[in-house]
């Protein structure tokens, strides 16, 4: 009897474990012109529902249907998303609540509205769902969704659907937008991704998870009507057949200071030339580029500072170039920093620095030059330099390099200030190697 016992009890804390905590989902139809909607918002649904959003314990979408006001702007800016939550619903007058996907009388008041979130919430929740804003910005609205199913569930799925929508936490507007008298709105739906229809997924196994990135790129009447500051994100998975809500989730966006177009890294003659390029930024103090190698990975070194350009909608390109020693793989991330000390990070590139192939004699550079100028060359391997000026007619001027080097990329300067002007010859010898070229000094 004891065994007994003591496998219920075992087995109980593994459920308990393995569950994940339900979050209820409330959607409510309105209209700015319903006056029915006003009065209910006042006397206790607008209050109730941030209160039971502070406590975590639900998520909300307030969709704006057409009607009694035809001209609601925040139905005009999305009309196709919220009517198409209400036909899903067959939403027939306003106000309307559904809670888990099943409609709500509000006229049964607010506590039996409390009573029906807690017992949803106390409900098994097959999903937990995990919200990661990837970008936020004029050009680019991006969601990464994580759904990890728990490792105890059974449950046969037919046809399931991710719904994800960018609510705006508040609306406000000077004057009254309909006729029922108000001018703040809350969790207004503004777009959902793709749209109302939802998408569907690949259901993960269970234990298993899979993620999903949805994206949406703002028209001008969006970013005319939305304060980006005020967007949060609510996700939910919905049996499309029974209407049933097996979880929900809700997240605050927050503005990405700078957002990137792209981030780069090249490898010439040894040194790696990052270049990255900013579609807009906002409180930009600047950028820590950071750099790893190979033999020290989770650990990065600060290689330098560029600052940034403040707040900012214009395209702007940045570069910089870092000199590499030791051949090996290198990874670059980009720091960026605001003025009030908050930062973010970019993604992370990796690039492979091999070396030169072949032996190379590099042009000089400037050339023609004054008094002084710079002559590169490559090694593939390990040898003995010699590097020398000669004048036109064949006469040693100067040995520049004259000793065992390293493979790799090299650069030795020439100063020709007690020189006269002309041509003159410049020759590498490294092994069997000989390569000779000329250059050409003014005064």
């Amino acid at each position: 009897m004891k065994k007994v016992i003591l496998l219920l009890f075992v087995s109980s804390l593994l459920y308990e474990v393995n569950a994940y905590d339900k979050c209820s989902l409330v959607e409510r139809f309105t209209n700015c012109s319903c006056g029915p909607c006003a009065t209910l918002n006042n006397v206790w649904y607008n209050a109730t529902t941030a209160n039971l959003i502070n406590q975590g314990k639900i998520s909300h979408i307030v969709y704006n249907v057409n009607w009694p006001g035809a001209n609601d702007p925040m139905y005009l800016l999305n009309s196709a998303d919220n009517m198409t939550r209400r036909y899903y619903y067959g939403v027939s007058w306003v106000p309307w609540i559904d809670i888990n996907g099943t409609q709500f009388e509000h006229t049964l008041g607010q506590a039996n509205f409390v009573n029906t979130i807690n017992n949803g919430n106390v409900q098994f929740a097959p999903f937990n769902i995990v919200i990661t804003p990837l970008a936020l910005g004029a050009t680019l609205i991006e969601v990464g969704i994580k759904i990890i199913r728990d490792p105890t569930d059974v449950t046969v799925f037919t046809n399931t659907k991710l719904q994800v929508a960018l609510t705006e936490k508040t609306v406000s507007f000077a004057s009254p937008p309909g006729s029922n008298g108000e001018k703040d709105f809350f969790s207004v739906c503004r777009k959902m991704l793709p749209d109302g229809n939802g998408s569907t997924f690949t259901l993960p196994a269970p234990g298993d998870f899979v993620e999903v990135i949805l994206n949406y790129i703002p028209t001008a009447a969006f970013l005319a009507a939305v304060n980006l500051d005020s967007i949060r994100v609510v996700a939910f998975i919905q049996d499309n057949n029974t209407k049933m809500i097996y979880q929900s989730a809700m997240k605050t966006m927050n503005v990405i200071p700078v957002e990137f177009s792209s981030f780069t890294a090249e490898n010439i003659n040894d040194e790696v030339v990052l270049k990255w390029q900013t579609a807009t930024e906002t409180n930009n103090r600047g950028f820590e580029i950071l750099r790893s190698s190979q033999n020290d990975l989770g650990e990065w070194q600060i290689i330098s500072f560029l600052e940034g350009r403040g707040t900012t909608t214009e395209i702007t390109d940045y570069n910089y170039g870092d000199k590499i020693t030791n051949h090996g793989k290198y990874i670059y991330r980009l720091k960026q920093i605001d003025f009030d000390g908050t930062f973010s990070y970019s993604e992370d590139i990796e690039i492979d620095i091999t070396g030169p192939k072949d032996f190379t004699l590099y042009q000089n550079y400037p050339n023609p030059f004054n008094p002084t100028t710079t002559i590169k060359f490559a090694l593939p391997v390990d040898s003995r330099v010699k590097i020398n000026v000669y004048n036109t007619i064949g006469q040693l001027v100067e040995t520049l390099v004259d000793k065992e080097m390293e493979s790799g990329y090299h650069e030795v300067n020439f100063d020709a200030s007690r020189l006269t002007s002309g041509v003159y010859l410049y020759q590498l010898q490294s092994q069997d190697f000989v390569s000779v070229k000329k250059m050409l000094l003014i005064e």
